[in-house]
């Protein structure tokens, strides 16, 4: 019996046909309506790595919603 490799697929990278700023404009604008959240609250630096991980916009506003709860104090 044969070994079965695991290939990763190749999915279209969502920011391929975008470029940085325009992508980060898009997140920016899911974090404010979905969060209520600026996008100035959140590092250059987590949206790079958002962005270099090739995260949709909208996946992008999510996990900056989660990196802005967990970096706060509690209410």
């Amino acid at each position: 019996m044969g070994r079965i490799r695991a290939v990763p697929l190749r999915h279209k990278a969502p920011n391929e046909q975008q470029g940085y700023p325009a992508w980060k404009a898009e997140a920016a604008k899911e974090l404010k309506d979905r969060h209520d959240i600026e996008a100035t609250a959140i590092a250059e630096r987590i949206w790079t790595q958002f962005y270099v991980h090739r995260l949709g916009a909208r996946q992008a506003a999510e996990r900056a919603s989660i990196v802005y709860r967990t970096s706060r104090p509690p209410d």
